[in-house]
């Protein structure tokens, strides 16, 4: 692995890696083991990279690849990549572009599922700001950068960045919905008796304004799991317009902009905050929340990279799914420069996976 910022020769050169970050600047990330990164960037290709070891002995491989991404990995965990550490976690591009580089961030949030790991239940423990993910067995929180982790390679354990997510593209908001209705087959369905009634969605996403006229007396519960103790108002915009797709009643507008399931029974939880954001770990206990209380679990939202199923979104998925039967919608290949991927948790194989929706 070539180190970053040095000169390629041969075939290798005549491809110039993309440049990811911003030219010109310079961040300093400090790496789950204590391992402090600066990159200062270019305006093409690899950004010039140099590691402070947290060991004056610390073996390092380091690189950026055709992809353009930084990836700094100490020898000492290299072997336990992929299976017990999150690849992300020492991937310095991701870091930066998710807000975790030094300057924005003190803490590292994580995702630490602890198997039968004494090391790993130990190092779960003591973490800030802790939240059980009974799904998938693991536990959320915020490491101090400069601890280091210390994991087996054996038992179960297992250590993921807690992702950003983020609402996806309102590609039809403040327009009429007839013609999405009619493609649908809305009409037709309200026709022979099938408006919704009987069924409830959970709309997890930015809250719901329950003041809107086409949401009035639709919501039938709300909680926040951005801040604890919060009210689920929406300050964005993206959760109500959700929700009123689905089962709003067309008031505003005499009825013009009708849901697809006027009947249904709303339940409105806030993941993501009032800029569209949120964290793996915040949907995960969204989605523990509506599973058992609803038929129908909508997902208007996603993270940044592929997903194959993996990550701890989708397994949260698969498991709920399993558990209780309810049906997991969640969008996939709608939203700008992701509208050719399938991102988490799009990619659990029990999803309704939709793209091309907006919203």
């Amino acid at each position: 692995m070539a180190d970053a910022g040095t000169r390629q020769s041969g075939a290798a050169a005549l491809t110039t890696p993309p440049a990811l970050l911003p030219a010109g600047k310079t961040y300093t990330v400090t790496l789950l083991t204590g391992d402090v990164v600066t990159v200062h960037t270019r305006a093409s290709g690899c950004p010039v990279v140099s590691v402070k070891p947290a060991r004056p002995s610390g073996v390092l491989r380091r690189g950026c690849g055709p992809d353009g991404r930084v990836r700094v990995v100490p020898g000492d965990v290299a072997h336990l990549l992929g299976d017990v550490y999150d690849e992300a976690l020492f991937d310095v591009t991701t870091l930066i572009t998710e807000g975790y580089d030094d300057a924005r961030a003190k803490e590292l949030p994580l995702i630490v599922r602890p198997g039968t790991a004494r090391a790993a239940s130990t190092f779960a423990a003591g973490l800030r700001g802790k939240r059980n993910l009974a799904s998938i067995g693991a536990v959320a929180g915020r490491q101090p950068k400069g601890q280091r982790a210390e994991l087996p390679a054996t038992g179960g354990g297992k250590v993921w960045l807690d992702h950003k997510v983020r609402a996806t593209s309102l590609t039809n908001a403040g327009a009429k919905i007839d013609g999405n209705l009619t493609q649908v087959s809305a009409p037709r369905a309200w026709a022979t008796g099938y408006t919704g009634t009987g069924t409830t969605v959970a709309v997890l996403d930015t809250g719901v304004d329950t003041t809107h006229p086409d949401l009035a007396g639709k919501v039938a519960e709300k909680k926040d799991f951005t801040v604890e103790g919060g009210d689920a108002v929406d300050g964005h915009g993206h959760g109500t317009h959700v929700a009123a797709t689905i089962g709003g009643s067309g008031a505003a507008a005499r009825g013009e902009r009708r849901g697809v399931a006027p009947g249904a029974t709303l339940l409105a939880g806030k993941v993501l905050d009032d800029e569209g954001y949120g964290t793996d770990s915040s949907v995960i206990a969204g989605m523990e929340w509506a599973a058992p209380r609803a038929d129908v679990v909508n997902l208007s939202l996603g993270g940044y990279d592929p997903s194959d199923g993996s990550d701890p979104m989708s397994q949260a998925l698969d498991a709920l799914t399993d558990e209780h039967g309810t049906l997991f919608v969640v969008a996939a290949g709608n939203d700008g420069p992701y509208d050719r991927i399938i991102t988490a948790p799009a990619g659990a194989p029990p999803a309704l996976s939709r793209g091309a929706g907006g919203g």
